[in-house]
């Protein structure tokens, strides 16, 4: 099993596998303290979540902070055509601003 599954990492000792659950080990006594473990559970197995239960919503709504303002901003910006290098990097193009927006939004709900 080493020599099967060694190279995964740059380790150059050699590994020492758990046959039941394929977990690596650099040293043997580590292992054997594994297998009591693992020897006393059963293998891992993925359990996927009913058709109901497989969305997650924030239901904890009084943690969050109330903020009086909110801001909405949108920026523009135009590519622009260079090419030079830059190290190992080709630089082809950059971004130029030419336009940005925002609006803020008040405690009673109406643009500022």
């Amino acid at each position: 099993m080493s020599r099967l599954l060694g190279d995964l990492t740059k380790h150059n000792g050699k590994h020492h596998y758990c046959y039941r659950c394929l977990h690596r080990f650099a040293k043997v006594e580590i292992l054997e303290e594994h297998l009591q473990y693992c020897n006393d559970h059963s293998p891992q197995h993925i359990k996927m979540p009913e058709k109901e239960e497989n969305f997650i919503k924030f239901v904890n709504v009084h943690y969050q902070h109330p903020l009086p303002y909110i801001i909405y901003t949108d920026f523009e910006p135009l590519i622009v055509k260079e090419v030079h290098t830059s190290g190992n990097t080709e630089i082809v193009a950059r971004h130029e601003a030419c336009g940005y927006a925002y609006v803020i939004i008040g405690p009673d709900g109406r643009s500022m």
